[in-house]
């Protein structure tokens, strides 16, 4: 593509190169299982639900089967499918940190995905504006469950700052609080003096590990956490 200027690379030309990114499943081996994995998601949303985890993308698939007998089934694990979604931009993905009890489950917490809003964002089809009604309704609610779990986050690291770790047990959002500090600290170690520590920060206060000579142990309604010569401090950002 040239632009007015005679360039190849104008900004047009990127833009419909990522437009038609999107539309890379089409040309694929297995484009009829993403077909229906897409049309999984337009079923889910369709009953206002927007983010999916693979085993919930299976689900919508199993409701699909029955609607649709003639429908083929989706071979193989979905997981690759979605993440090659994702790397086309039709989907969105992130990390599903809930309930996770240990660093480790933290860790290995499943992603959620939804669709992008350049894999969703198509024009209204006349007549029907119950279903654009909808997916706005959706989209409102995906946006105030967000904010309100923004918003219990905050609280919760103001009640960490407020009151410390030690000698009480953390709730469960504190507990998501920690292990995702704890994720960022342990991650950013560096050496110091033959042992390690680092520090991690959000909403508003900042974890810092220092070595220490004994181990710490904190508390959470979930399970008890025990860090190997390990101190845990917590301080505004």
């Amino acid at each position: 593509m040239v632009d007015d200027h005679g360039s190849v690379f104008s900004i047009g030309a990127f833009e419909l190169d990522d437009r038609l990114r999107l539309f890379n499943f089409a040309a694929a081996d297995k484009r009829v299982d993403y077909l229906w994995v897409l049309r999984a998601f337009e079923h889910a949303r369709a009953n206002y639900v927007v983010l999916l985890h693979a085993s919930e993308v299976a689900a919508n698939l199993t409701e699909l089967t029955a609607e649709h007998p003639e429908m083929p089934s989706v071979s193989g694990e979905l997981t690759p499918l979605l993440d090659q979604l994702h790397g086309w931009h039709v989907l969105e993905r992130s990390y599903d940190g809930a309930r996770a009890a240990t660093l480790s489950e933290y860790r290995n917490r499943h992603y959620v995905y939804q669709f992008s809003q350049a894999g969703y964002g198509k024009s209204a089809k006349p007549g029907a504006p119950a279903r654009v009604e909808r997916n706005d309704a959706g989209r409102r609610r995906l946006r105030e469950r967000q904010l309100a779990e923004r918003q219990a986050m905050t609280a919760a690291a103001a009640e960490s700052l407020a009151a410390g770790v030690d000698g009480r047990v953390l709730d469960d959002t504190e507990t998501d609080l920690l292990l995702g500090l704890l994720d960022l600290a342990l991650a950013a170690r560096v050496a110091v003096s033959g042992a390690v520590g680092g520090s991690g920060s959000a909403y508003g206060v900042r974890l810092t590990l220092r070595p220490h000579p004994v181990s710490t142990v904190v508390r959470t309604v979930r399970e008890i956490l025990h860090l190997d010569r390990l101190a845990l401090v917590v301080t505004p950002r």
